[in-house]
């Protein structure tokens, strides 16, 4: 990890008046909070930092509480995203809405609306309102993807702008500082902070997101449900509602009961 931190140096902070670090407790962003404290201290910044975390409704319990710990220890305030329609009410409310026309109401990964209308729109609703475009300004939003997740990752650049938030008066750029990290970097980095990670690791998870995510392993799905079982039962009341699966071709009762339905 310390070879990678290198390249890091060719971001100078100080060009922006603005830094917010995206979290949502997981590993990837804790490791980012990281990245992010270390250059401000080495660079001596002097612009506004902030942690932004989006509670979807839907979250792990614990989640919130850890990106807490995570500002308190870096010393960076937080805000809380909070969506204008919480997820569980959103899914419920496609579902009166598209049960009977067959076009399927779950989130899936061709039709990801749980992270555009639950995430990255309060995202950058808080950010609008901190940072009202009053005053010429640049900004950078820090997030914690990673090349080896998926194909989809692979492709992305380390930097780019962010045409949604950008105005006449705000530039933005995204930076995703731990793009080429590995696995192994990120639980390096993590054990070298010397912070505990989110339980959810502990309790078995590969990966953190909502505790009951369309796109996640049936494992991580299963110890999401132990977390948050009235969520899980309302899903599986929907499913039994409008025959609809939680996943393409398997049901959320299906994953829970170990595969059989």
């Amino acid at each position: 990890a310390n070879e990678k931190e290198g390249r890091f140096m060719n971001v100078m902070l100080g060009q922006f008046e603005g830094i917010i670090v995206s979290i949502s407790g997981g590993k990837d962003s804790q490791t980012i909070m990281g990245v992010v404290a270390k250059m401000a201290k080495e660079q001596n910044y002097a612009g506004k930092i902030i942690a932004v975390h989006a509670d979807t409704g839907a979250e792990w319990p614990q989640s919130l509480p850890h990106c807490q710990f995570l500002a308190n220890h870096y010393g960076f305030p937080l805000e809380v995203a909070i969506p204008f329609r919480n997820l569980p009410d959103h899914i419920a409310r496609r579902a009166g809405i598209l049960t009977g026309t067959g076009k399927p109401f779950w989130p899936s990964a061709a039709c990801r609306y749980c992270t555009s209308d639950c995430k990255r729109a309060p995202i950058q609703k808080v950010i609008r309102k901190i940072f009202p475009s009053k005053n010429k300004e640049s900004l950078m939003v820090v997030t914690g993807e990673r090349r080896e997740e998926s194909t989809k990752r692979a492709k992305l650049s380390e930097r780019t702008e962010d045409i949604q938030l950008s105005t006449k008066d705000r530039w933005v750029i995204k930076w995703r500082p731990i793009l080429d990290y590995t696995l192994e970097n990120v639980w390096k980095h993590i054990s070298d902070s010397g912070l505990p990670r989110h339980v959810a690791y502990d309790k078995g998870n590969d990966r953190l997101s909502c505790s009951l995510c369309i796109l996640a392993s049936d494992g991580d799905i299963r110890n999401g449900a132990i977390e948050c079982p009235e969520l899980a039962e309302r899903y599986m009341k929907l499913e039994e509602t409008t025959g609809k699966t939680f996943k393409n071709g398997k049901s959320l009762k299906e994953i829970l009961n170990g595969g059989k339905s």
